[in-house]
């Protein structure tokens, strides 16, 4: 009787033991993903101030006044400022005249 009884605790003692670990694990992983999350904020929040200053530096103003800097001439796109946009001249194929039903054949 006292051998079961001793065979009894000391398995629950294992139990005990496995679980506590199993706790230590968990705890150990939550710290670890909570730190993963503060360092990919960090990250979220360089990769932002990143782009806001690559919009600050290529606004339209500072771009033309590096280009005037540099001596390149500029000229201004086609349909800017009411000009017309030039449209090129293309035929459209016979093929795209006839039109198809909704089930597929032609009328």
């Amino acid at each position: 009787m006292l051998h079961r009884l001793l065979i009894t605790l000391a398995g629950c003692c294992v139990i005990g033991v496995a679980l506590l670990e199993l706790r230590r694990q968990r705890l150990e992983l939550l710290h670890d993903m909570a730190s993963l999350h503060l360092e990919m904020d960090r990250q979220r929040k360089a990769t932002w101030d990143l782009q806001y200053r690559i919009v600050e530096e290529t606004s339209p103003p500072r771009l033309l006044a590096a280009l005037d800097r540099l001596q390149i001439p500029t000229r201004p796109v086609p349909g800017e400022a009411g000009e017309p946009t030039p449209m090129p001249a293309v035929p459209v194929p016979a093929s795209n005249a006839t039109h198809t039903r909704v089930g597929g054949s032609p009328r």
